[in-house]
């Protein structure tokens, strides 16, 4: 093996993507799929991990928001919503070099629309239903009508308290009775002899 005139086979280097494997990407649709915020635009840019993440953050902050109703809540969903979508662009405008030509950029926005759309329509529309539904409890409780607190409030479900979650806790404390201490005259005395 040693041999001088037998020269070592010679491969030719892997190239990094196969080819016919454009790696170019729309700013636009990338930042336009993160702000489902289902990861839509990481994946775009073929970062399943980051992709992964940005879901599994979205899931923590909704279930926060919903379990505890707190506006600061809130908040972290909107700074984390826009963080993704200026941190995808940021991904993709960093490949300056690389630009998709119009028929990949129509095809990467039409995906990002086709995700993002849907979810944006569908948190407004649960979000302007809880603000109505909210009003309606608020009404109620001008009235002086507790049973219609109570219908009103029973049309709430988890979908109003993920979108606009502080005021439909709101109806929630207007439902429930408030505690109030015992009364003495009705509670049993422990120290009876």
């Amino acid at each position: 093996m040693d041999d001088p005139t037998r020269a070592a086979p010679v491969f030719p280097a892997k190239p990094e993507h196969p080819p016919g494997d454009v790696r170019a990407y729309d700013p636009p649709a990338v930042a336009l799929g993160n702000a489902s915020l289902l990861g839509v635009g990481y994946l775009i840019l073929r970062r399943r991990g980051l992709a992964v993440g940005n879901v599994a953050v979205t899931v923590v902050l909704v279930w926060l928001l919903a379990s505890t109703a707190s506006q600061s809540y809130e908040i972290a969903v909107l700074v984390w919503w826009a963080g993704t979508v200026l941190h995808g662009w940021y991904l993709a405008a960093g490949r300056a070099a690389n630009r998709p030509g119009p028929r990949a950029r129509r095809r990467q926005r039409l995906v990002a629309l086709g995700v993002t759309l849907p979810v944006l329509l569908i948190v407004g529309l649960l979000r302007f239903d809880a603000g109505r539904a909210g009003r309606d409890v608020t009404e109620a409780q001008d009235s002086g009508n507790s049973a219609r607190v109570r219908s009103a409030q029973d049309r709430v479900w988890s979908g109003h308290r993920v979108t606009d979650a502080p005021p439909s806790a709101r109806g929630d404390e207007a439902v429930t009775p408030p505690r109030s201490s015992p009364n003495p005259a009705t509670t049993r005395r422990s120290n009876r002899p």
